[in-house]
């Protein structure tokens, strides 16, 4: 896709309402993807949030285990909003993600040091 329909992908995809949601790209989806970095640091803790997370809307995750979870995002999206990511590292330090291009999911795993993983697809 040549870079200015992408920007204008995004741009659009941001004013949407509840209309349908463009079709994410190779590039966004591997961004989306990679939504804690692990350049980071450690994982500690991940937060799932129904939109800005300003409005402070956290998500409960719907499947919620020790070892692993997952979000299910779907019904975000179809509502015309976006989920965020606040991503929290073992020195404290945070990463704030809007994941304005459409997930279904997002799932944790979780180490036994206490490290995690998130992945959104």
């Amino acid at each position: 896709m040549h870079r200015w329909g992408l920007l204008l992908g995004l741009v659009v995809a941001g004013c949407q309402g509840a209309a349908e949601q463009p079709q994410a790209s190779q590039t966004d989806l591997a961004a989306s993807l990679d939504t804690c970095d692990p350049r980071g640091g450690t994982l500690r803790q991940v937060s799932v949030f129904d939109g800005p997370i300003e409005e402070m809307a956290e998500l409960v995750p719907d499947e919620n285990g020790d070892a692993s979870g997952k979000w299910l995002l779907e019904s975000v999206y179809k509502a015309g909003r976006s989920a965020a990511v606040r991503c929290t590292y073992a020195d404290g330090t945070t990463r704030e993600v809007t994941l304005t291009v459409p997930v279904s999911s997002c799932d944790y795993t979780r180490a036994g040091d206490g490290a995690m993983t998130l992945r959104c697809r």
